[in-house]
């Protein structure tokens, strides 16, 4: 396998110099565009060292502290996994299934345990949203995509942000070394945990403490004309911890760490060919690493070590726009492990794990290539059509696959636009279940989904823009093959989309979003439906901000959505043999909690203090102090007697995030 995948190298990097491709990152999101993107990097503001409009209208949504990229929780069709700390859930799928870039450096993850973002809004130019039906050039998701893009060093002078928060802190250090070469470098810490020292209520044995993270990005860009090649290094990491209430007098069994931590360096060379294309080529590699030690001494831990080659050529052909690509990953994947790892069949219907009294090592190297092409072209003032597809090859599972896209798009006017989309997507399982099960590892496959969907675009009086959307994904998963666990699960999920904003400009901005989302597995084909852990029906997001004046705004955000599945509890009773408590449960999450709602509030000032540009805020988060349901327990230890005699299991409710208010001051030196 690796002499194949060096030979794939040489022909990828002669690929990388050919102009065969098209590149549609930087199409405008207005109408007329061809991209499913919600916020964008905008042509409007075309100037990459500074942040784009889009993304700087979400910067100032209350409760996000000042983190556009959280916004994404609140957009429509993405709800989170289990409560307001969780990753983001696109369409249907799951929070595993998504795919995160950063200037083409493929993430394991993209937010920290607070649901914040690892990117700074001091490096952020823009961003794109793809959550159904994907563009060729990405795969390996079957939910969404979010790609973001860095801004590039200011072009002269230097200068020093720094940002203190009761959230989160951290400074900017920029600079430009000459007139063509220059960089910054940021770091951030969270100091929650300093403040508030639980997040969770209603648990009976532990105490879960806050989150603790930091993060750290820098970058270098040497501008040749009109060509550039930057360098940038980026990691974060994060900690959380369960501690067990010394007041039970529990044995020392109970209580975790976790801790999560990246790092990753990329060379990326940008060359501009013929009018309006582009050749884009990165070559990056990324360091993860997720441990979980228990206090009894068992500990799970999973690193990977991935890089990765991404290269794409644009060049306009009369009414056409051509593009095409290649991305290969090389990934060494390690699985260390004592005690027991559980793992569970997708549905989380039936569990089994591995079990060792002694430290245990299995690994393995993944290889993957992948080509893509694709043609958009314009027919008329009014016609666009996109055609073209993916082909992707995966050395471990030695399975290859095939992922036609097809799309069409209809401006009747300036300020109308409808479109519709389809695509095939495929996705490789999970990365510690194929090194559970190694000697049925090449039997598996990948996960499948078929993918459309189709809306409106207008542009509506006084500013405000409205997107409709409804779109379909269906699921094919073979699960676990020739393994105890082994199922077939298939099913599917639509949903209908409204969106409504009016962008920064006038005394008042902000956003609705509405979804109404359809989900259902089943185990076999033709089986029943069952409930899926992830299925969010109802969700709602209403977002203002309000500019008193020039320098002072006030701003809120209302979130509503249904409530979290979970496994109900049926029955307790003890064994009339031993006397332990038994415990009898439902269907696998066929409940749900009480509807999520959570209020927010901001107020920001803008100041100049001598001649230092100075900025005050307030973030109020959850201001009601509701206590949602992100995942829902019954520990025995919550077992309590009735006068009859009988028993009964009292819930215990890992939930979000508290009341908090965070003070925040921010200065530019």
């Amino acid at each position: 396998m690796i002499i194949t995948l060096q030979r794939l190298g040489v022909a990828a990097a002669v690929l990388c110099v050919l102009p065969i491709a098209a590149n549609a990152q930087d199409r405008p999101s207005e109408i007329g565009s061809f991209e499913d993107i919600v916020v964008t990097a905008r042509p409007a503001r075309d100037d990459p060292s500074t942040m784009a409009g889009d993304a700087e209208f979400l910067m100032h949504t209350a409760g996000d502290g000042n983190d556009p990229l959280k916004a994404v929780l609140a957009l429509p069709g993405i709800t989170f996994g289990a409560g307001d700390m969780d990753r983001p859930v696109m369409r249907g799928a799951g929070p595993a299934n998504n795919l995160f870039l950063v200037d083409d450096i493929p993430l394991p993850d993209l937010f920290h345990d607070l649901s914040d973002s690892i990117v700074s809004s001091n490096v952020l130019h823009g961003f794109n949203l793809h959550s159904a039906a994907l563009p060729n050039r990405y795969g390996g998701a079957t939910g969404g995509v979010i790609d973001i893009r860095l801004r590039d060093p200011q072009r002269e002078g230097a200068r020093l942000s720094v940002d203190l928060s009761q959230l989160k802190s951290g400074a900017l250090v920029e600079t430009a070394i000459t007139d063509t070469l220059g960089a910054y470098a940021s770091y951030r810490v969270n100091l929650a945990h300093l403040f508030l020292r639980n997040y969770a209520r209603g648990n009976a044995l532990l105490e879960f403490r806050m989150p603790q993270s930091r993060d750290y990005t820098a970058k270098a860009v040497w501008r040749m004309g009109d060509a550039s090649i930057s360098a940038t290094i980026l990691g974060a990491w994060d900690e959380r911890r369960e501690v067990q209430r010394r007041e039970l007098g529990l044995p020392p069994h109970f209580g975790q760490t976790e801790t999560r931590a990246t790092d990753a360096q990329s060379l990326r060379l940008h060359v501009p060919v013929a009018e309006a294309g582009e050749w884009v080529t990165s070559i990056a590699h990324v360091r993860s690493a997720e441990r979980t030690r228990e206090v009894a001494g068992d500990f799970r831990r999973l690193s990977q070590s991935n890089l990765s080659l991404r290269s794409r050529v644009t060049v306009p052909l009369g009414a056409a726009r051509i593009e095409g690509g290649v991305n290969i990953d090389r990934n060494e994947a390690v699985l260390a492990y004592k005690g027991l790892y559980p793992i569970c069949d997708y549905l989380e219907r039936h569990c089994g794990g591995a079990l060792s009294i002694a430290p245990r090592r299995e690994s393995t190297r993944f290889g993957r290539v992948e080509t893509f092409v694709g043609a958009l072209v314009r027919v008329g003032e009014q016609w666009s059509i996109d055609m073209g597809g993916r082909w992707l090859r995966d050395f471990a599972l030695d399975r290859s696959y095939w992922e036609p896209r097809a799309a069409i798009e209809w401006t009747p006017s300036d300020a109308v636009a409808l479109y519709v989309r389809g695509a095939r997507q495929h996705e490789r399982p999970e990365l510690d279940r194929l090194l559970l099960i190694p000697t049925a590892r090449s039997r598996q496959r990948y996960h499948a989904s078929w993918q459309a969907l189709a809306g409106m675009r207008a542009n509506l009086a006084g500013g405000w823009r409205a997107q409709l959307e409804g779109w379909y994904k269906d699921f094919d998963v073979a699960d676990l093959v020739d393994t105890p666990l082994a199922a077939r699960v298939g099913g599917d999920a639509r949903g209908l989309n409204l969106f409504l904003t009016k962008p920064a400009g006038d005394r008042f901005d902000g956003w609705l979003s509405l979804s109404r989302t359809w989900s259902k597995r089943s185990l076999h084909p033709g089986d029943a439906a069952v409930p899926y852990r992830y299925d969010i029906p109802w969700s709602g997001t209403v977002a203002a901000t309000w500019h008193v004046t020039p320098s002072l705004s006030l701003g809120g955000k209302w979130r509503l959505q249904s409530g979290t599945r979970y496994t109900p509890l049926v029955g307790v009773a003890k064994d009339p043999v031993t006397g332990e408590v038994v415990q009898a449960y439902g269907e696998p999450f066929s409940a749900r909690a009480a509807l999520y709602a959570r209020l927010d509030l901001r107020i920001e000032k803008t100041l100049t203090i001598g001649r230092i540009p100075a900025r005050i805020y307030v973030d109020a988060l959850n201001i009601l102090d509701r206590a949602n349901v992100a995942e829902r327990h019954y520990p025995i230890a919550n077992t309590r007697p009735q006068p009859d005699g009988s028993l009964i299991g009292v819930p215990a409710d890992d939930s979000g995030i508290p009341r908090f208010v965070a003070v925040g001051v921010g200065f530019v030196f």
